[in-house]
């Protein structure tokens, strides 16, 4: 498979600094989208609830751009790989 798309729980901390600001990253071999403004608690959700959270709250146009690639090739969610069809029921489409 060549493009894969990841979504990675982050914490994000400024170099030199002690502030934590939570969030995500996403990336594939095209791009990449982040949001570091993601309540902690958030983070602990889980992967289902979390990804439709990414998708309907958090998304930019790049971010659309993969969302739209997963939907018909998959992602990982952290360290776990979930099917386009699984991913496409926790859309609802």
């Amino acid at each position: 498979m060549g493009n894969r798309v990841t979504i990675q729980r982050t914490v994000f901390k400024n170099y030199g600094k002690t502030e934590e600001t939570f969030g995500f990253r996403m990336y594939d071999d095209y791009g990449q989208s982040y949001s570091n403004c993601i309540p902690e608690e958030q983070l602990k959700l889980p992967d289902e609830d979390f990804f439709n959270l990414v998708c309907d709250e958090y998304s930019d146009e790049n971010s659309s751009v993969m969302i739209d690639w997963v939907l018909e090739h998959g992602c990982y969610i952290d360290s776990t790989w979930y099917e386009a069809k699984e991913l496409m029921e926790w859309r609802g489409e």
